[in-house]
């Protein structure tokens, strides 16, 4: 039985994986020809949730991995929106101010995760 930390962190893990795969299944389900990178993507979102709710070792590995992925790049589009604001014009508008608002709390969180997740690695299996 997994400790309450790590339960909050994988019930927040969970419902990310979640989301960024029912959102991939519904970009597929719009367009006029299904694109294979939204299949994919959303396929490898939803096995991650399973992975994670039935605690298994590569999907907490892989799982890590993203994390490390966001604290290592995350930070360095909020210190330089100049770039991000080429990719994505909407940004403009308000100077990437809610990036920033988006962008440490998830930073931060993944950095907790990180902690739980490697302080519980044991109890995947």
């Amino acid at each position: 039985m997994p400790s309450g930390l790590l339960t909050l962190v994988l019930v927040v893990v969970v419902i990310a994986y979640l989301a960024m795969g029912v959102y991939g299944a519904i970009k597929l389900y719009h367009h006029d020809n299904p694109q294979f990178f939204w299949s994919v993507s959303s396929a490898f979102w939803l096995f991650l949730a399973v992975g994670m709710v039935r605690m298994s070792r590569i999907a907490r590995t892989i799982t890590v991995t993203l994390m490390w992925l966001v604290v290592l790049i995350l930070p360095f589009g909020v210190a330089d929106p100049e770039n991000l604001l080429m990719l994505w014009p909407a940004l403009r508008e308000t100077g990437g101010q809610h990036l920033r608002a988006v962008a440490i709390p998830v930073v931060m969180f993944s950095l907790f995760s990180l902690i739980i997740l490697g302080k519980n690695r044991d109890e995947f299996r």
